[in-house]
């Protein structure tokens, strides 16, 4: 166990189950824990994710507990988030992530950071198909100029073009059709 709670918190997550406690509990500790957190979380979590995770955790579950906790943090204050993590989206061991994180928030606010990566030509297909998905997700007249763009820039045929045009597609749904798909209810970024 760590001294440091934060990282025990995080490392319990990612880590095997064990034999002597219940899913019930083990998810109770981690909702009660992480529904604490705070937009001033990202800065660690960002220099986390890019640090080798704990050994008894695969680093697919690492970095999945690191995107919950961000994405919490993010609900936390969107505005104080996007200020804190805009420097992560120019490096591509922590762009992915944070991609993701603002695809899960559906903040219309969040489309000027994602925008601004429309200009870095040293994204790959996977780094333009996670923003194509970032901009469906938040939908609305300005994602749909902004994946117009990134179809421009995009081969004609082939698996990112297809990523786009489903982004599009997506966009193009009023809000309440593109979370209705996803199972939740409806609610304005303000109400959530």
């Amino acid at each position: 166990m760590h001294l440091d709670p934060f990282l025990a918190r995080l490392e319990d997550r990612a880590g095997p189950l064990g034999p002597f406690r219940s899913f019930e509990d083990y998810q109770g500790a981690w909702e009660s824990w992480v529904a604490g957190a705070r937009p001033e979380w990202a800065d660690r979590l960002l220099d986390l994710l890019v640090a080798p995770g704990p050994p008894s955790a695969a680093p697919e579950d690492w970095r999945q507990a690191i995107e919950e906790c961000l994405h919490r943090s993010a609900r936390a204050d969107v505005d104080a988030f996007l200020r804190r993590t805009a420097p992560a989206l120019k490096d591509s061991r922590t762009r992915p992530t944070v991609v993701n994180v603002l695809a899960s928030l559906r903040d219309p606010r969040a489309l000027p950071l994602l925008g601004s990566l429309l200009g870095d030509r040293d994204l790959g297909d996977e780094d333009l198909a996670g923003l194509a998905f970032a901009l469906g997700e938040i939908g609305g007249p300005r994602a749909e100029d902004l994946l117009r763009r990134l179809g421009e820039r995009a081969p004609a045929t082939g698996k990112l073009r297809a990523e786009i045009d489903a982004a599009r597609a997506l966009a193009s749904l009023p809000a309440a059709g593109r979370l209705e798909r996803l199972g939740e209810p409806y609610a304005p970024p303000g109400d959530r």
